[in-house]
Formats: C-alpha cells, sequence, structure tokens
C-alpha cells in the first residue's frame, strides 16, 4: 500500500494526517456497458430536455481511457460538444451522494444556481447543464489527483485547473478524490446474463438479467480506479502539442493496446504528427544551411 505524506492546511508545514491507500480489490473493475437509453433532445424552461433514443444503441461501450482523452479534451463552454458527449456515450449527472456532498467544492454553490434542482430529484426529463459541467469538473479533478499523485506532483493544481476550489492541501485533495469516486463504483460489479440460443444473433446487451448498462459517472469513476488499481506511473506524450497523460497508447478500436512500455505518444496520431513536424524541421535545416 501507499502512503500519501501530505501537506497539510499551511503552506510549507508538515501534516499530522497520513494515509495509506488501499483498494478493495486488487483487480480491476468489469468495464460495464454504459446506458444510453437517454439522449438529450432540445431545451425546456432553460434546461436540457431528455428523451427516450429512438435510434441507435440503448448502450455504449466507452474506450478505456475515456477519461484521459474524450473527457479531457471537452471543450465545456462549447454547449454543443457537451451535449454531443452525452448523446454519445450516455448522459452524464451527478449521483446523489455527490450532489448532497457539502465539502465538495461548487457542489453548494451549483446548487444554488441551478434554475430548478437537479433532475434526478424532480423531473426524469429535464436536467441543467451546469450539472453536466461540474460532473466533468469533478471528474477531471479526480482523475487528475491520482495522475499528479502518481507523477509526485502537488495534487492542488488538479482541482484549481478545473475552475474549482482549492483544496487545503493533499489531505483535502484526497478527501474530495474519494467523495467524487467511491458514489460512482456502487453499481460496478459483474453480473451472470442468458444469452438466448434459439434467437440468432442475439447480443449480450439484449440478454436475460443483463444491466441495461451503468451511469457514464459510474462508468468514468471505474476507469479511474482501475488506475488506482494499476498503480503505475503515467506517461506523457511527446508529441509537443499534446502532452497527455496515458498508461497505454491507444489503438484505432475501442480499447487500449496493451503494451505500456518504451511508447511515446499516447496515440499513433500523435507519432505521425510529431515524426512529421521533426521531418519538416530537418528540411527547412537542409535549406537554411545550403546542404
Amino acid at each position: 500500500m501507499d502512503t500519501i505524506n501530505t501537506d497539510a492546511w499551511d503552506d510549507g508545514m508538515e501534516s499530522s494526517l497520513a494515509y495509506e491507500i488501499s483498494v478493495s480489490s486488487q483487480q480491476p473493475l468489469p468495464l460495464l456497458l454504459v446506458d444510453r437509453r437517454s439522449e438529450i433532445d432540445g431545451t425546456q424552461r432553460g434546461s436540457l430536455k431528455t428523451r427516450n433514443r429512438i435510434d441507435g444503441s440503448i448502450s455504449a461501450d466507452p474506450p478505456a481511457d475515456l477519461h484521459l482523452h474524450e473527457l479531457a479534451d471537452l471543450n465545456l463552454d462549447d454547449a454543443a460538444a457537451v451535449i454531443e458527449f452525452c448523446n454519445t456515450y450516455g448522459l452524464l449527472s451527478l449521483p446523489k451522494a455527490v450532489e448532497e456532498g457539502y465539502e465538495l467544492p461548487h457542489v453548494r454553490s451549483a446548487r444554488r444556481s441551478w434554475s430548478q434542482p437537479p433532475w434526478h430529484r424532480t423531473n426524469d426529463n429535464l436536467i441543467d447543464i451546469g450539472e453536466i459541467q461540474l460532473a466533468i469538473r469533478l471528474l477531471r479533478s479526480a482523475a487528475g489527483t491520482w495522475i499528479n499523485y502518481r507523477n509526485s506532483r502537488k495534487l492542488d493544481s488538479a482541482w484549481a485547473d478545473q475552475g474549482l476550489e482549492t483544496p487545503f492541501g493533499d489531505d483535502q485533495a484526497m478527501r474530495w478524490f474519494l467523495q467524487v469516486i467511491n458514489p460512482g463504483l456502487v453499481t460496478a460489479h459483474p453480473s451472470v446474463v442468458l444469452v438466448s440460443a434459439s434467437t440468432p444473433g442475439q447480443t449480450p446487451e439484449y440478454a436475460l438479467g443483463v444491466n441495461q448498462g451503468i451511469a457514464l459517472y459510474d462508468a468514468i469513476c471505474v476507469r479511474i480506479y482501475n488506475d488506482v488499481v494499476a498503480g503505475a506511473v503515467y506517461s506523457y506524450c511527446q508529441n509537443e502539442t499534446c502532452g497527455r497523460p496515458f498508461f497505454t497508447k491507444r489503438a484505432d478500436t475501442a480499447r487500449s493496446k496493451i503494451r505500456t512500455t518504451g511508447v511515446l505518444y499516447c496515440t499513433d496520431q500523435c507519432k505521425a504528427a510529431q515524426d512529421s513536424r521533426e521531418y519538416r524541421r530537418r528540411q527547412k535545416e537542409k535549406i537554411t544551411s545550403g546542404s
């Protein structure tokens, strides 16, 4: 188990608090399908209006490193991009335990600013975009906290970088990390399903006993938890315009490649971009030097 020697409540003073990080299982959690039965379809009274999905699959199978790619890259100021993200991977909202977590940064102020209580408490067909944006910020902060910890960096920047309140030292940052992640792990358990032998082409998502998918928030928490279980130090993409933290190089398929050692780039596209950049530099140097 790792021990956190935290930098606590006063800058430069060592905390009397330290934690040993432990997980309930040393095995990664299964990456369950994500519930995609609802999609965002317009607005109503200043909130986003949802409806039952009429086209496409009712569940999604996001990449194993969604939290390091699509979630990290999403432009929160672009409402259309946020809606597309939810309609692609599943509706994103705050679990009740997080929404009522008064210690978490900005949750209390967000509740006061919502034109109505969160959608899961009143109207199942409405959700405030501010709730989605806050969920993204909290999840990004939690992922960033673990990335910074594994790479021996200060934890508070993970929250400040998302425009959230800065925690008082690593102690509070790690407590916030738990309060964001743990409520999303409740549904992350394996199950047994029965696929009909007499129905040609039946897929597991329609099998008997299947969970039609967990919430997207939960799915992202599972991915961060699996990073904790892995316990590895993140690499940083060597593409000059990227710098993304990653474990494995992303494949063209939904899952990531297994190879983790000696990988300099998070994707083949980043490698190609950097190779092209360096080639152009060499060509320019040849022209400049007259060779």
